[in-house]
């Protein structure tokens, strides 16, 4: 899991296959996902702070789960296989963009500490 690089190329990539797979199972956090995937793409990092956001509170894209209960699953997919999926693509792309977050926050940091 901690094989991306990190580049807002590497982030980009990975929220776009998040998107992708979310695509048709939960077009509600797919167009998200892709909204922060664009903003990172055009070279902002403020598509990789978007895409934390998503995360933590009730309804938050981590408390997604697939199902057919939730109407995005069929009864025959294997459900494990299928969230495993999911958190697996999720915790890549978090973990890439919170160190793209925490390199942007530095480098702004040393930016301010430099004199005159």
């Amino acid at each position: 899991m901690g094989d991306d690089e990190l580049t807002p190329q590497a982030l980009s990539d990975r929220l776009f296959e998040l998107a992708r797979f979310l695509d048709g199972r939960s077009d509600f956090w797919a167009d998200r996902v892709r909204q922060a995937a664009q903003e990172v793409y055009a070279g902002r990092v403020s598509g990789a702070y978007l895409f934390l956001s998503f995360h933590g509170g009730m309804g938050s894209l981590n408390d997604l789960q697939l199902g057919p209960h939730n109407g995005n699953a069929s009864e025959g997919e294997d459900l494990r296989s299928l969230n495993d999926q999911l958190c697996e693509l999720d915790e890549r792309a978090y973990v890439l963009a919170a160190k793209v977050v925490r390199e942007s926050d530095r480098l702004e940091h040393e930016v301010r500490a430099r004199p005159g």
